[in-house]
């Protein structure tokens, strides 16, 4: 499940949550008022689909090969994807199957129709999936683009200085208040 981006493209859905259910393979959009809408009633998609995640509209903007799509190929080990291979879907939803012939498929509002294209498979059985994106990389925002490819602080947050206002955010794992997020 994921919320699908704003100015996404993805019809009157966007900001809204997006899921597929894994026996079914039907793909919901709930609203903030909790009103479900089935957006692929007559085309489901087949083979326990187990990862819906949305291209981020930002994706590949950092330039560190660390971008991309990551997602557990069980049981071996983890599936990465680079950003460029995702550039012509930004806005729109990765959904991942976990049985038969482990599809990966695009769903794309073209204006007036959901359409679901297989653009690639797993080599095994996809277990939950992510983007990474430059914000992830670099949360605080305040190390250079050529230090994120420098050795070892690819991973550039830890080595950025702490400026910038920060928010105090209710923990969902335990309901603590901790400090979670910049602005």
């Amino acid at each position: 499940m994921d919320i699908a981006p704003l100015g996404g493209r993805f019809g009157t859905f966007d900001g809204q949550l997006i899921v597929v259910g894994s026996t079914t393979g039907l793909i919901r959009a709930i609203s903030a008022s909790g009103a479900v809408v089935i957006l692929n009633p007559d085309s489901p998609v087949f083979n326990s689909p187990e990862t819906l995640v949305f291209v981020p509209l930002n994706l590949g903007a950092g330039g560190s090969d660390l971008e991309g799509l990551y997602s557990a190929n069980w049981p071996p080990n983890v599936l990465k994807a680079n950003a460029n291979q995702f550039v012509g879907f930004k806005g729109d939803a990765i959904v991942m199957t976990e049985v038969g012939d482990q599809r990966i498929s695009r769903l794309h509002w073209n204006g007036s129709a959901f359409e679901t294209t297989v653009i690639g498979r797993s080599p095994n059985q996809a277990e939950e999936g992510f983007f990474l994106t430059p914000g992830m990389l670099n949360p605080g925002g305040s190390c250079a683009p050529q230090e994120q490819a420098a050795e070892h602080s690819s991973l550039c947050w830890p080595h950025c200085k702490d400026q910038g206002p920060r928010r105090q955010l209710a923990d969902p794992r335990d309901g603590k208040t901790r400090i979670l997020q910049r602005d």
